[in-house]
């Protein structure tokens, strides 16, 4: 016997895992949702890639998904970064801005958050409530690690 390939256990099991894992919301999926108005942007919580060989139960996945500090833009309103606060800061310019397909960093429990029945987890956030902008969300620890 081949030590070297994997049993057709393991590659069934593999297989579950594989469909189990939620995927990264899709431009289709967030066309049928709607879209984000005014100032507020659209974040799906990023989960951290596995590490290590032992399995994480799905419990865990949510956790990550709810716990996210870092997200990837999935939307920004149209009035994003073009308004004042109340401080007379003038964020149209703002040199760094949140640009669809970007990782940031957020407060833990800032924003609105949205729970869809296909099980994805967005965040609704204000232009604001983006703190950092992150190169790769990989380097950064999760809940579970």
């Amino acid at each position: 016997m081949n030590s070297k390939a994997p049993s057709a256990l393991r590659r069934a099991i593999d297989a579950v895992n594989d469909a189990q894992l939620l995927q990264p919301i899709t431009d289709a999926e967030l066309e049928a949702l709607g879209d984000v108005s005014l100032w507020r942007i659209v974040v799906e919580p990023y989960i951290p890639k596995q590490r290590g060989l032992i399995a994480r139960p799905p419990s865990v996945d949510e956790a990550e998904r709810v716990v996210s500090k870092v997200g990837r833009i999935v939307q920004v309103g149209e009035f994003a970064y073009q308004s004042k606060t109340t401080s007379g800061l003038d964020l149209s310019k703002a040199r760094v801005r949140a640009e669809v397909g970007e990782y940031w960093l957020f407060e833990m429990y800032a924003g609105q958050e949205i729970h869809l029945r296909s099980g994805h987890i967005l965040r609704l956030l204000t232009d604001t409530e983006l703190l950092f902008r992150v190169k790769d969300p990989d380097l950064l620890k999760g809940y579970a690690e």
